[in-house]
């Protein structure tokens, strides 16, 4: 046998590989021919209802988990408490008794929301000299105006 001879042997005819499936023979049900009455009719979708709602993320299914209410008997009062809120009472409550684990998540929550940090003292810059006198005349000649109204209107006559 020459090498060309059993190459070609070994290879599969490259036509035969990408041959189309069609049905063969003179049938109206078979491959590829699915029965006429399960067939989908022109112009009518295969999936009428759609694709069906994805999961709501997880973001979401917490929020509205913990934004219900629940039923919650306090000093022999019954009251109605969001669970977040009732979390946090819960963990603060332990905390206090001494729980180092409850204490931290306690302090961890303050530091993001910003509870921890010092507020800011109100700062006055103050205006030079020659700009107080100016405000100072404005404030003077605005309060007059608003006083007496018949001043400020012969003013601009």
């Amino acid at each position: 046998m020459s090498p060309a001879t059993h190459q070609s042997a070994s290879i599969p005819n490259c036509s035969s590989v990408k041959a189309k499936k069609t049905p063969k023979g003179d049938y109206s049900v078979g491959y590829a021919r699915p029965p006429v009455k399960t067939r989908f009719k022109p112009g009518v979708s295969g999936n009428p209802k759609g694709r069906p709602a994805g999961r709501p993320k997880l973001k979401t299914e917490l929020t509205h988990i913990l934004n219900e209410t629940v039923q919650v008997s306090e000093g022999g009062k019954i009251k109605y408490l969001p669970k977040l809120q009732l979390l946090l009472r819960t963990t603060l409550n332990n905390a206090i008794k001494g729980d180092p684990r409850a204490f931290n998540n306690i302090i961890n929550i303050m530091s993001r929301i910003g509870a921890l940090t010092e507020p800011e003292e109100e700062t006055r810059t103050l205006l030079p000299l020659q700009d107080q006198e100016i405000a100072h005349d404005f404030l003077r000649r605005n309060a007059a105006a608003a006083t007496n109204p018949a001043n400020d209107s012969e003013k601009w006559k």
